[in-house]
């Protein structure tokens, strides 16, 4: 089994936890994604998939 969570679960999860329980534990690193209009400038990219899901709305299907 395993776990994933962004890079800075590290500042909060501990691992040798997750090891005891026989969890990996996994950082997902945040690949560069294209621009899309978001309501409040500047841009973030550092957002979850229900970002560009509420700011693209259907148009999200063929942006990624």
């Amino acid at each position: 089994e395993a776990y994933l969570t962004g890079p800075r679960g590290s500042n909060y999860l501990n691992e040798t936890d997750f090891n005891t329980a026989g969890i990996e534990l996994e950082y997902f690193q945040y690949a560069k994604i294209p621009e899309y209009p978001q309501p409040w400038p500047p841009f973030s990219e550092k957002v979850s998939i229900i970002d560009p899901i509420l700011c693209l709305g259907r148009k999200v299907q063929n942006f990624f």
